[in-house]
């Protein structure tokens, strides 16, 4: 560990050294530097093949006296994230992969180590006035980065005089904010009229993007559905999901059958022959589960909400007698 890094590391002891810490004000690059990087089950991942969860970037050695504390907040991260789209991963700088196994014995974790020996990941996302005056390497020890669902960097946090605990709890929230709105959003397009007793097909779009959402029950994961127990006077009566492309998901026992992008989800409603006349809003809940190649989010509900007009026709005019 070269004496810069190791002073950078002496902060938290209460040695304050000015220039050892900062925290990024400039505006991040559009796009996430993309590294292959090999994990300690000798597995090689890229940053892309996490495209479509929210990834929290932590750098830093297991030789760190903290690395303890940091693995177990950090974990509790990955604990309360990972079911809804958000990804913990420790890049272990200057470390060969022998050495990182080595350490990472003491305390496991369970997301993904990546080795970096050379620190030369790490390096990409070093500030570049960071960089010129303490090096790539070392302004990067204890650094944070979180990397949005679409592959932008949207935040990079060198170590604070706060401490450790205090930046993993600002990029803890920074990642609620991000994952708040779910994996998919849904509208109504189409017709939305109806008389009383009669029936409508409204249209439902739905939109998915990146992840998939199952079309049919499969492999014990929760398919699309649309709920609503109606108002008195309009009722649901079904609902028709699109058929989708067999996947392949981690850890799902064969292929299941997918949707993604943008679709249609057909809902019959059925209004009742004394249905006020007007606008009325149907509250209904989309149900699904989101899923990727590499696994699935926890299941969630949509609040949607259909809109319908229900109106008399014109009576025919009578004819007159002969």
């Amino acid at each position: 560990m070269s004496p810069q890094k190791s002073l950078c590391l002496l902060l938290l002891l209460g040695l304050l050294l000015p220039g050892c810490v900062e925290e990024v004000k400039r505006k991040p690059p559009r796009v996430a530097p993309d590294f292959s990087l090999m994990g300690l089950d000798g597995r090689a991942r890229r940053l892309s093949d996490f495209r479509g969860r929210a990834v929290l970037l932590h750098f830093d050695a297991p030789d760190s006296p903290y690395a303890a504390s940091e693995a177990a907040q950090l974990s509790g991260i990955q604990a309360r994230w990972r079911g809804r789209g958000g990804q913990v991963l420790w890049i272990d700088m200057g470390e060969g992969l022998d050495q990182a196994r080595r350490d990472f014995l003491a305390h496991p974790v369970p997301f993904p180590v990546l080795a970096d020996p050379d620190s030369r990941a790490a390096a990409l996302y070093a500030p570049r006035g960071a960089a010129r005056r303490l090096g790539a390497e070392d302004a990067m020890v204890g650094a944070n980065a979180l990397v949005a669902p679409d592959g932008r960097l949207a935040a990079t946090r060198l170590l604070s005089v706060g401490g450790m605990r205090r930046d993993l709890d600002w990029m803890d929230g920074r990642m609620a904010a991000m994952l708040k709105s779910g994996a998919a959003r849904a509208w109504q397009v189409g017709p939305r009229q109806v008389a009383p007793g009669g029936t409508v097909e409204l249209r439902e779009k739905v939109v998915v993007r990146p992840w998939m959402i199952l079309a049919r029950d499969g492999g014990g994961l929760a398919p699309l559905s649309l709920e609503s127990s109606g108002d008195g006077q309009l009722q649901v009566e079904g609902t028709q999901v699109p058929d989708g492309s067999l996947e392949q998901v981690e850890g799902v026992g064969g292929p299941v059958d997918a949707l993604s992008g943008a679709f249609i989800v057909v809902v019959e409603v059925q209004a009742s022959p004394l249905a006020r006349p007007g606008w009325h809003s149907l509250g209904a809940v989309l149900n699904y589960q989101a899923c990727d190649r590499a696994g699935c989010l926890d299941p969630a509900s949509l609040p949607v909400t259909l809109r319908i007009n229900v109106f008399r026709p014109r009576s025919a005019p009578s004819r007159p007698r002969a």
